[in-house]
């Protein structure tokens, strides 16, 4: 588990620390999830040059503009059989596409999803450092509660230890038992040693995690975990959490989004006859020398079959004016013959890879949704878990002050009664555990869902 969490420092690594002194002392998950957010630099440019991104493709409307050009020349000859010559020439035009099946629009409508899957990326990142801080945060609880079993237990052992050394002095107790609870009260003190160093190890990484320094003086308040009494199952709610994931989920709406514009893709590739029209419109001045007070008009009609693949066609028509009305009268046309044998079976390609899209997305989906109940399943266990443990825990209870008064009447030895100390501590770690895996089992449903941590209960209840 250390390992673990130690591995997942380095995919968060360089944080700096920008909290406030108040904010040292985390009271609670949400606290250190906004904590961590708020003082990652990684995840702070990552979500500005998403914004950013977003905000560039809302923008991008060049091609809906018309395209401006100006245009300057200025030519003089000089001949020997003839009268120098010398003209000047200044063009302005603008050309604006009128029509080109749609083409642009959806080119703008891809680039705003391109921004909101980079959007939608940094979310999902997010969303997997939230659950990452979320794993430290609650693995330092534990850690921190076995430390309390467990010291609590060498207290227990240490008293019995000096009543074993007092019996042994005045030749009540075998030296051998002595010796041989020595090794016992020993061991669990390596065992508490190794614990609390295991739980140092964590809260240095939480501190890295959260912003800081190994050295900083972040503290982790001790949480309560919730009563099994308190909990809600969640399996007769398991079609609601699913629908709710299902709408809220970022993979999900990501899938969606791919199979939108993948179906609009092809759907303009379906277009191969409608052309793109577009008009130019231009103003020159001409003349011998400057200013230039020979003005000339001209519009043309710009239509182009560029869709087409075997046929691509392009014609012009043309009309110039001068001050004196229409003077001129254009068109052009080209065309080009292209083979393309393997057509068709592009085309099928890529039919047959719209339904491999949606098949993987079909498949992506079932697969979630089988975790969610497998998650739901989950933690309605950890519930009948603490249940269980809790009873345990009253039986062994009983049977410590039982094993106890033995003990005092000589009918079992205390090295007995120290292996009942134990089982009844590691039963409370093993509740700690269950206590901790509910909570977590919860919060990743949440995360799933897009929803606040500790609000799932709330969303099923609206």
């Amino acid at each position: 588990m250390i390992e673990k969490v130690c591995a997942m420092l380095l995919a968060v690594c360089p944080l700096h620390l920008v909290a406030q002194e108040s904010a040292s002392v985390i009271h609670s998950v949400q606290e250190a999830i906004s904590v961590a957010e708020r003082n990652s630099q990684a995840y702070r440019l990552q979500k500005e040059s998403a914004l950013l991104n977003m905000q560039n493709a809302a923008y991008s409307i060049t091609p809906f503009l018309p395209q401006l050009e100006i245009a300057w020349s200025e030519s003089d000859t000089s001949n020997k059989a003839s009268p120098d010559s010398r003209s000047k020439n200044i063009v302005l035009s603008a050309t604006q596409t009128v029509f080109n099946g749609g083409k642009n629009m959806l080119a703008y409508n891809m680039a705003k999803y391109s921004a909101a899957y980079q959007y939608e990326s940094y979310m999902q990142s997010l969303q997997s450092f939230k659950a990452s801080v979320i794993q430290q945060y609650y693995s330092y609880m534990i850690k921190t509660a076995e430390v309390e079993i467990r010291k609590n237990l060498v207290a227990n052992a240490e008293q019995q230890l000096a009543i074993c050394k007092s019996e042994y002095e005045h030749g009540l107790r075998l030296e051998n038992d002595y010796l041989e609870y020595i090794v016992d009260v020993m061991r669990l003190r390596d065992e508490l040693k190794k614990v609390e160093r295991d739980a140092r190890m964590l809260l240095r990484a939480c501190r890295i995690t959260l912003g800081g320094s190994v050295e900083s003086d972040i503290t982790l308040e001790r949480v309560a975990f919730p009563d099994e009494v308190d909990d809600m199952a969640l399996e007769p709610h398991a079609s609601l959490i699913w629908h709710i994931i299902k709408n809220n989920n970022f993979e999900l709406k990501k899938e969606r989004m791919n199979l939108y514009y993948s179906r609009k893709q092809l759907e303009y590739a379906r277009r191969v006859y409608v052309p793109e029209v577009s008009l130019t419109g231009s103003i020159s001045f001409s003349g011998v020398r400057y200013p230039l007070t020979e003005p000339s008009y001209s519009i043309k009609v710009n239509i182009s079959f560029a869709n087409n693949p075997f046929f691509p066609l392009q014609t012009t028509h043309g009309y110039g004016f001068s001050a004196h009305g229409l003077n001129s009268v254009s068109n052009t046309a080209s065309a080009s013959l292209v083979p393309l044998p393997a057509y068709f079976i592009t085309k099928k390609l890529e039919h047959v890879s719209l339904a491999q899209q949606l098949l993987a997305a079909n498949d992506s989906e079932i697969s979630l949704q089988e975790s969610v109940f497998s998650m739901i399943a989950a933690h309605d266990d950890y519930i009948d878990s603490i249940a269980r443990i809790r009873d345990t825990l009253h039986i062994l209870e009983r049977r410590l002050e039982i094993s106890k008064l033995e003990v005092e009447k000589g009918e079992r030895t205390r090295i007995e009664y120290l292996e009942a100390l134990e089982k009844y501590a590691e039963e409370k770690i093993n509740l700690a555990q269950a206590q901790c895996n509910l909570v977590l089992s919860s919060h990743e449903l949440e995360l799933l869902a897009d929803i606040p941590l500790g609000g799932l209960k709330h969303a099923l209840a609206k």
